[in-house]
């Protein structure tokens, strides 16, 4: 599958193998009396120079394009590869292998130096940028505030009659054949349904999920939720894309933000195991807007293939410590949730404070039309604690 657990040792050795991102290069080569010019072009990045040669008068086998190809194609450099060579108009002459050879050491050496500068140069421009664009003003200035939204995650198909019953709510929904089939056929999508992608994605699902995101995006809905690492390369970076972090990507700290930014994401969810002072850290360092905090959510311990001895589809276990389990099976995976749910409901007012202005409910196993899913909306909307829940790191912290 897409999602897999390693040692420290073991994605050490992944990285060490993993393949180098290559640089095609173009060269242009022209030939005249006494001079060679050498122009490389690597990534709109263009670079010339030109050097002095000495020339004979070829009796056999003058200067070609292929001998230059020959010489040219060892450019010193693993991730730097020549794509293409060309010398129009070569004169009847013979230049010294040696001679050629010199020229190709000194070109590339200037020319990987001033492109990897380019490079470093350019990197850091977008990072300042990014950082412009996520991080708030250490002046104080305080952002305008967008307004607050509220984003429900539902796996009840039937809450995607009611989607416009909502004006302030914006749904996710599980980007499943059922949900897309149904969404495909209402007018309402660019604004209120987003999708939610699964942790976990087997290989023989890829292909699959990678069609049922192009039929979303034809369909105007362009806004998505990554909960595995795996998920960015289903994407191609676009302005129109929106991409929010999902918790399982641990935004907890404003680099994580940065590094998840370069791969296109907009918005982050924070984690459910993120503490009060972290939380408050990253609102006072990073732009409110971008921030979605989860008020409610299940507690998924862990997913498994192995296939219970039971031909019940949801059922209950006890562990060893007298802590009740639910399991539930669907579409090949056992899902293991604690008894109790994850739950800031009471603390929104806290949250309000911090500068949260977009908060998640998770009513998935519930949907929004269940009577629960009526009474967890309505604890929201009043700020009161919901019986059965808890808070795991927020007040108690991380250490």
């Amino acid at each position: 599958g897409k999602s897999f657990t390693s040692s420290e040792e073991a994605c050490r050795r992944r990285l060490k193998n993993a393949p180098l991102r290559y640089h095609s290069l173009g060269l242009t080569i022209h030939c005249s009396e006494g001079e060679l010019a050498v122009e490389a072009v690597i990534e709109g990045f263009v670079y010339q120079r030109k050097y002095p040669v000495e020339m004979f008068a070829a009796k056999r086998s003058p200067l070609s394009a292929k001998t230059l190809h020959k010489i040219f194609v060892q450019t010193g450099n693993p991730v730097i590869s020549l794509d293409s060579l060309t010398a129009p108009d070569l004169p009847a002459v013979v230049i010294k292998p040696s001679c050629l050879k010199e020229i190709r050491r000194n070109f590339y050496k200037d020319l990987i130096d001033k492109f990897l500068s380019k490079e470093k140069h350019n990197r850091e421009e977008k990072l300042s940028g990014i950082h412009r664009d996520i991080i708030r003003d250490q002046k104080g200035d305080i952002e305008e505030n967008a307004g607050e939204r509220l984003f429900v995650i539902s796996d009840a198909l039937s809450d995607m009659a009611v989607v416009d019953n909502y004006a302030d709510i914006a749904f996710l929904f599980p980007l499943q054949e059922a949900f897309l089939s149904k969404a495909e056929k209402m007018s309402t999508l660019q604004n209120k349904i987003l999708w939610e992608l699964p942790s976990i994605v087997f290989d023989r699902d890829w292909k699959s999920l990678q069609r049922r995101i192009e039929r979303a995006i034809a369909v105007g809905s362009m806004q998505f939720r990554l909960n595995s690492l795996s998920h960015f390369s289903l994407f191609t970076k676009s302005n129109d894309l929106k991409l929010i972090a999902g918790p399982w990507l641990y935004t907890l700290n404003t680099q994580a933000m940065v590094a998840s930014a370069l791969q296109g994401v907009d918005m982050w969810t924070l984690s459910l195991e993120d503490d009060k002072q972290n939380i408050k850290a990253l609102f006072k360092n990073g732009k409110s807007s971008t921030l979605l905090v989860t008020a409610y959510a299940p507690v998924e311990l862990f997913s498994s293939r192995i296939q219970p001895a039971t031909t019940e589809q949801n059922f209950i276990l006890t562990s060893d410590k007298g802590d009740l389990l639910t399991l539930s099976q669907k579409k090949g995976l056992t899902v293991t949730r604690a008894e109790k749910s994850f739950s800031l409901l009471g603390r929104v007012q806290i949250l309000r404070k911090m500068g949260c202005v977009n908060f998640v409910l998770d009513l998935r196993g519930l949907g929004l039309g269940s009577e629960k899913g009526q009474e967890i909306l309505q604890a929201f909307y009043e700020d009161r604690s919901f019986a059965a829940t808890v808070p795991f790191n927020f007040e108690r912290g991380l250490s």
